[in-house]
C-alpha cells in the first residue's frame, strides 16, 4: 500500500518577514516629493517655453502682416486722387505728424485704396439727385452696399469736370451724396453728370499708436468712413522716414515736395512687445520683463516717386 507524502517548504535560516521601517518610509517619501517637484519644474518650464514660443510666432505674424498692409497703402498713396482734392480741398497726399522724443509717429495717407470705378446707368436728374451706378467689371455685378460705404468719399468725372464728395447713404443701385462742409455750402454737386460718367472712391487712412484700457499699445487704423480699429496688438513704436532724391533723410515732407516727385523711399518702423511679461527675463536696453520684436521695411511710393 502507497504511503502518500506531503511536501512542506521552510524558510531558510536566518530569514524573517518584517515591513518598512518609519525612517526606510520617510525616505521613500522624500525622494519621491523630489522627484516629483523636478518632474513639476520640468513640465512648467517646457510649458512656459511652448507658450513663449507660441505668443512669439503670433507676434512675429501680427506685425508683419501690420507692416504689410501699411506698406500696400504708402505705395498707392495719391492713387487717382484728383487734384482738387489737394488743392481746393487741402489734402496732403501723405502726411507724417512725427512724435516728440521717442513718441510714436501718426502717419495719414489719401489715395484709392480699392479697385472700385463705377459707370453711371443713367443721366442725373438735377445736381442734387442720387447717382445711379454699379459694377460692370464683375460677372454677377457685386451690390453697391458691399462695395461702398456711408461716409467714403467718392469721384466723379464725366471727362471734363471731376468732384469729390461723402457718400451719405446706400440704397440698391443709388448712391446718394452730400457736398456740404467741408466740400461747399450746398448739398448739390458741381455739375449734372451724364450716363457713362465713372464714379471711384477716395480714402483717407490714420496710423496711430493708442494705449487701450488695459494699458497696452496698439497700433489703430481709422479712416472717414470707420471709427479706430486695432491693427495690431502691443505695438509699442510707429515711425516713418523718407529718403528724398538728394539722399537725405527727413521725419516729414511738405506738399510742394510731393508735388516735386522728391521722395524716393518711405521707411517703415514697428517695435511689438509680448503681451505679458516673461518670467525670468530681463530685456537688455528697456530694462522690464517684456521680450520685443523690430521690423523694418522700405516702400516705394508708385504714385508720388521718380526712380
Amino acid at each position: 500500500m502507497r504511503q502518500n507524502s506531503t511536501n512542506t517548504r521552510f524558510s531558510p535560516p536566518g530569514a524573517s518577514e518584517r515591513g518598512m521601517t518609519l525612517l526606510e518610509l520617510l525616505v521613500a517619501v522624500c525622494v519621491s516629493g523630489i522627484l516629483i517637484t523636478i518632474a513639476f519644474q520640468f513640465l512648467s518650464v517646457s510649458a512656459e517655453g511652448m507658450l513663449s514660443g507660441r505668443e512669439h510666432a503670433e507676434m512675429q505674424q501680427e506685425l508683419r502682416w501690420a507692416t504689410q498692409f501699411v506698406s500696400e497703402h504708402v505705395a498707392l498713396a495719391g492713387n487717382t486722387v484728383p487734384q482738387l482734392l489737394l488743392d481746393d480741398k487741402g489734402h496732403q497726399i501723405i502726411t507724417n505728424f512725427n512724435g516728440a522724443g521717442d513718441e510714436p509717429d501718426s502717419l495719414g495717407i489719401v489715395g484709392s485704396f480699392r479697385s472700385v470705378v463705377l459707370t453711371l446707368d443713367q443721366t442725373m436728374g438735377n445736381e442734387d439727385s442720387p447717382i445711379k451706378c454699379s459694377d460692370k467689371t464683375s460677372v454677377p455685378a457685386i451690390p453697391l452696399d458691399e462695395l461702398l460705404a456711408i461716409k467714403d468719399l467718392g469721384v466723379i468725372s464725366d471727362g471734363t469736370f471731376s468732384e469729390v464728395f461723402q457718400i451719405t447713404d446706400i440704397s440698391g443701385d443709388q448712391v446718394l451724396h452730400d457736398t456740404s462742409l467741408p466740400w461747399n455750402d450746398s448739398k448739390q454737386l458741381e455739375h449734372r453728370y451724364a450716363i457713362g460718367s465713372t464714379f471711384s472712391m477716395v480714402a483717407n487712412y490714420s496710423f496711430f499708436v493708442a494705449t487701450d484700457e488695459k494699458g497696452r499699445p496698439n497700433l489703430m487704423v481709422r479712416t472717414q468712413a470707420y471709427p479706430p480699429q486695432i491693427l495690431a496688438g502691443d505695438v509699442e513704436q510707429f515711425q516713418v522716414r523718407f529718403l528724398m532724391k538728394s539722399g537725405q533723410w527727413q521725419d516729414t515732407v511738405d506738399a510742394s515736395e510731393i508735388t516735386m516727385n522728391e521722395v524716393s523711399q518711405v521707411e517703415i518702423y514697428m517695435r511689438a512687445r509680448s503681451p505679458q511679461p516673461i518670467r525670468g527675463y530681463r530685456d537688455p536696453v528697456y530694462g522690464d520683463a517684456y521680450k520685443r520684436m523690430e521690423l523694418r521695411t522700405m516702400v516705394i511710393p508708385r504714385n508720388i516717386s521718380v526712380i
